[in-house]
């Protein structure tokens, strides 16, 4: 039996349940092996950790049953959950063989640790570690609760609630003082359009930059800084890529648009040629009828010219060579060789009377009227496009070349201008009537020499179009300066496909932009952005002079591509700073945002928080790294002071409520009944027996030591 009153007191609490170790004084001795202990705690905390999760159903039917008092337990509590199990053959889960404080922490533990699994924000992270962290809490607490207030469940509520309230205020507290500085521009959700930015990119502020660079340097954040780059990267490609693809709506494939170019220029050249052809046949109408001709000497001179360009000993030049004099043939009048004629009468001896000698007679110039001048200029501005002479008896340079044809047709068409002028000046029947003609032949062969002489004409002057490929196409085309660009878009804009090849070759410069960001970032380590922001910063200014080309007005995307431009710059300006003191920098952030030189001072004395947060790049890499945080800037631009304080409370009450939530599920009055447990009044009659039997052995002792038996 207990000698003391503390033996009492402890053999009270285990008869009331509140210790569950040890034996009652007065019970017989019990063995029990290790196992059996083991299993009965297994149990206990088992049936707790059901109970709890029970709770997280039964949460407001518990509520319920409080206020009740003692009725018949609402069928959607814990009770009833629990009594509904048991009559329908399931364990009795208030039902245990002691350790009432395992089925305590289980209670508690259960829910917390179920809640942070599925993602409810706590005191850890959602990690097998961070779960078995938020059941050790809570069970903790739950177990300190039920001995604080044993019988005051809404007590227990606030007891178990405490250590989430605290983790609230304390990351809103780290919240507010992580907070970035700096004034946001006025067209900053513009620049969040092209991409997220960190709030130092946004506002340009140095202390706030300084800040970020450090923390993008540590290791321990480890790839939070990665991700975000990664992730601006990204937007800006696909801010690019769709303005690219909206000012050149018109794009087609390669192959498409390279057919389209070369039968543009085909249909240019033929159009030029046409209308050579039908205004000489209206021009030079009128001055048919008067009679007049045009001395051919001038085309005769540019032919010979030709002739005396081809070596003779060079027979493969021998079918130009020859079809060059059959165009000779046209423009002369064939001379006669000398002669000499025997007279019919003979002499004395036998011999003609006489011989008569008549001289050879050159080949001489023809003279050609206005209809055979009209109808060779015809024929000779066909050929300029077509490579190809007939004068009615065929093609004169069949086995020619076309591109020598066509140079040899521009050529001679410049005889007959010549012509034309001589003949206007001598005065020839119908000059008066030929000077508008002239100056209308003059025109248009001038853009005929004018076009044949383009080098793009040039490169596209080929026997066959398989003779180009259409990567070479776009690509020279690409390529083409800006004279020729503007000669391109006149070739192109009477063709039904001409949008279509000119927002290809720009569609093909402005991918080459990206694909010269992407090949410099190609050497990157993996994990790093897939595109060197820096690199397409350069490319985008140097093609700046090119926008009005690149970049059609009409499309309405060149103030994207000039935001897409102020963006990368942001991004670009690196912070420089180095590390500062502790308090130079609290001092420094305080001032740049425009607080006093007081107030910077006294930042830099709340050094403890303020090394609490710098020393935590997480939480700042949390803060900078975060789309959202640049986003709240922009939004809270515009509010004022006390608009700021209340949406700070409302951080601080949105981040309670979290937390209370998890609180709330553990608010049950479900007391466990422990198998062979004494009631509290058979507890109270044994120790009340305890107490007398203690009174008699203490009376006893002082009789005897009085009269001399004991010491």
């Amino acid at each position: 039996m207990a000698d003391d009153l503390a033996a009492l007191i402890e053999e009270k609490q285990r008869r009331s349940g509140q210790l569950t170790t040890g034996r009652s004084a007065l019970d017989a001795p019990e063995e029990t092996t290790s196992f059996e202990e083991f299993k009965r705690f297994g149990e206990s905390l088992l049936k707790g950790s059901a109970t709890g999760i029970l709770d997280i159903v039964g949460g407001w039917g518990n509520l319920y049953d409080y206020f009740k008092k003692g009725e018949s337990p609402s069928v959607l509590s814990t009770s009833g959950i629990i009594n509904a199990i048991s009559n329908a053959g399931g364990p009795d889960l208030r039902n245990i063989q002691g350790y009432k404080g395992a089925y305590t922490v289980g209670q508690a533990g259960a829910p917390a640790a179920v809640l942070t699994a599925v993602g409810l924000p706590g005191l850890f992270g959602r990690t097998t570690a961070g779960v078995a962290g938020e059941f050790g809490v809570a069970g903790g607490t739950g177990l300190a609760a039920q001995t604080v207030a044993p019988d005051s469940p809404l007590s227990q509520f606030i007891l178990q609630f405490s250590p989430y309230a605290v983790k609230g205020a304390i990351s809103t507290g780290r919240g507010v003082y992580s907070r970035p500085t700096g004034e946001v521009p006025a067209n900053a959700s513009d620049l969040l359009s092209v991409g997220q930015m960190t709030p130092g990119e946004l506002t340009g502020n140095r202390p706030q930059l300084a800040v970020e660079s450090r923390v993008e340097a540590t290791p321990r954040i480890e790839e939070r800084g990665n991700v975000f780059r990664m992730g601006q990267a990204k937007d800006v490609e696909s801010f690019l890529t769709n303005v690219f693809n909206r000012s050149t709506a018109a794009a087609g494939d390669i192959d498409t648009a390279s057919s389209a170019a070369i039968s543009a220029f085909t249909n240019y050249g033929k159009a030029l040629s046409r209308k050579l052809s039908s205004s000489a046949k209206v021009d030079f109408k009128d001055a048919k009828a008067a009679g007049g001709t045009v001395d051919t000497s001038p085309v005769l001179a540019v032919i010979d010219e030709k002739l005396a360009s081809l070596p003779p000993e060079v027979a493969a030049l021998d079918t130009l060579r020859n079809a060059l004099l059959r165009v000779k043939d046209e423009y002369l009048i064939p001379g006669t060789p000398a002669s000499v004629t025997p007279s019919t009468i003979l002499g004395p001896t036998g011999q003609p009377a006489s011989i008569t000698t008549t001289p050879a007679v050159p080949a001489s110039i023809r003279a050609i009227d206005i209809d055979r001048l009209q109808k060779n200029l015809s024929a000779w501005g066909e050929a300029a496009y077509s490579g190809k002479a007939d004068f009615g008896k065929g093609n004169i340079f069949e086995g020619v070349a076309p591109g020598q044809v066509k140079g040899i047709a521009i050529s001679v068409l410049g005889g007959f201008r010549k012509s034309l002028d001589e003949a206007i000046n001598n005065g020839v029947p119908g000059a008066d009537k030929l000077l508008k003609a002239r100056d209308n032949f003059k025109n248009n062969l001038a853009q005929i020499e004018d076009f044949a002489n383009k080098p793009l004409t040039k490169y596209f002057d080929v026997p066959t179009a398989s003779a180009l490929t259409p990567e070479g196409v776009i690509d020279k085309l690409s390529k083409a300066k800006p004279s020729e660009r503007i000669f391109l878009a006149d070739v192109l804009q009477n063709h039904p496909q001409g949008n279509l090849v000119l927002d290809t070759v720009r569609r093909t410069q402005l991918e080459s932009i990206i694909d010269k960001a992407k090949k410099a970032a190609g050497g990157a380590a993996e994990g790093k952005p897939t595109i060197d922001l820096n690199v397409l910063l350069k490319e985008l200014n140097n093609k700046k002079g090119d926008f009005n080309y690149l970049i059609p007005i009409a499309s309405g995307e060149r103030a994207n591509v000039n935001l897409s431009l102020e963006w990368l710059k942001k991004v670009a300006k690196g912070a420089t700073e180095g590390e500062t003191a502790l308090k130079g920098d609290a001092y420094a952030l305080t001032r740049g945002a425009g607080g006093t030189a007081q107030a910077g001072l006294i930042a830099g004395e709340l050094v403890s928080l303020a090394r609490l947060v710098l020393e935590d790049p997480k939480l700042l890499a949390n803060v900078v790294f975060d789309p959202e945080t640049t986003k709240k800037l922009v939004a809270a631009k515009n509010k004022g002071s006390i608009q700021k304080t209340l949406d700070v409370l409302k951080d601080v009450g949105i981040t309670t409520a979290q937390q209370a939530v998890r609180a709330g599920p553990r608010f049950s009055a479900n007391e466990p009944t422990i198998q062979n447990e004494v009631t509290d009044a058979q507890s109270q009659e044994e120790l009340n027996f305890l107490l007398e039997e203690q009174k008699r052995r203490n009376q006893g002792q002082s009789i005897m030591q009085q009269s001399g038996l004991v010491q």
